[in-house]
């Protein structure tokens, strides 16, 4: 009996182990997931931050924050006199998941920039933080980024940023960004050891495995919709009607980013990242980027839809996402450091070049 049972297992194995090199043919290997994860601190002024002057991980890239809680190089508070600076906004995204630190979207701005406006220095300026709206934004800018006096304001929005920003502001003057005894937000529980863990991420066939169950088992129990799912269903098709109540408060919140940084004397740019199942639909509907073109024009700035920079990128032969993740890879954040960079040429939103000397701005 025992040893019926035992090449059972090893008959199972074995086949396990064949459909898996037959599996990586057609699929891409999952990602490694290394440890620490990036964990957040607690925030009374935005709900949650990243822990200042810690490292760890997004994936398997490696993320260090400096000082002021951002995922960027160190740098002062206060400009210096010729330095020409860049705030960029944003969610997970713009902080990237899953990319390594040269190949996010604004280190690959800052590089073009600085070949631009060389000798000047140039810093953008990387404020995204995973999980943010609108709202922490706003927040963010009222309560922070303007104090690194930037010459310019990008704003990267995602699908999910139409969620949570109805809630009034906190008074930034006074609500503090961390306690002293600031904690970081719990992390999940895992019962499994590390390494039978990260094994089994790497496997194609659990992956694939484990997806279907999930779609198998929605469709069985009938479990109605998320307001994450419907929210998304209706950008798909089109229903206009289903996300009306949530384009009021967001479209206030960006227009309140604009304004803000406009009284700085920061003009804004505004970047909409698309769905990985957006772009690859052969008929893709267009309300996102209709209605953030519709609130964003009335100010005058660049709105950039890089739904059809992805398109092509994918036409070329080239994907512009991570593998197993709605986030971008290294090539689409090379897609929306380029758009980005044409926006601020084509209009004129950096007119300073090194013989215009220091003057302040």
């Amino acid at each position: 009996m025992i040893r019926n049972l035992l090449l059972l297992a090893c008959s199972l194995a074995f086949a396990a182990a064949l459909l898996e090199v037959a599996l990586r043919f057609v699929f891409p290997v999952p990602p490694t997931w290394r440890d620490p994860p990036t964990r957040h601190l607690e925030s009374p002024l935005l709900g949650w931050v990243l822990p200042p002057n810690s490292s760890s991980y997004t994936i398997d890239a490696p993320v260090s924050v400096n000082s002021h809680g951002l995922r960027d190089d160190e740098l002062p508070l206060e400009k210096p006199a010729e330095e020409i600076r860049v705030l960029a906004l944003g969610d997970s995204f713009t902080f990237a998941m899953g990319v390594r630190f040269e190949d996010l979207y604004v280190q690959q701005l800052e590089e073009m920039l600085r070949e631009r406006y060389s000798p000047r220095p140039v810093q953008v300026i990387n404020a995204g933080v995973a999980g943010y709206n609108t709202r922490h934004e706003l927040i963010y800018l009222l309560a922070e980024g303007l104090r690194f006096e930037p010459h310019l304001v990008t704003v990267g929005f995602y699908w999910n940023d139409l969620i949570g920003n109805d809630p009034p502001l906190p008074d930034v003057a006074s609500t503090p960004k961390l306690l002293p005894d600031a904690r970081l937000k719990p992390r999940t529980e895992r019962w499994l050891p590390s390494w039978i863990r990260d094994s089994l991420r790497k496997s194609v066939l659990v992956y694939q495995t484990t997806i279907r169950a999930k779609r198998l088992t929605s469709v069985l129990e009938n479990a109605p919709p998320t307001p994450l799912e419907q929210i998304q269903r209706a950008l798909l098709e089109g229903d206009r009607g289903a996300l009306e109540a949530l384009w009021e408060p967001t479209g206030e919140r960006l227009l309140e980013i604009q304004r803000a940084a406009a009284e700085a004397g920061a003009p804004t740019v505004l970047l909409a990242f698309p769905m990985e199942v957006q772009v690859r639909a052969d008929d893709p509907s267009p309300l996102l980027a209709e209605e953030l073109s519709r609130i964003w024009g009335p100010t005058g700035m660049p709105f950039i839809d890089l739904e059809p920079y992805y398109r092509r990128a994918l036409e070329a032969g080239e994907n512009p996402f991570l593998p197993y993740d709605l986030h971008p890879n290294a090539v689409g954040m090379h897609i929306a450091a380029d758009a980005v960079y044409r926006a601020i040429d084509e209009h004129g939103l950096l007119p300073i070049t090194a013989e215009d000397g220091a003057d302040g701005r």
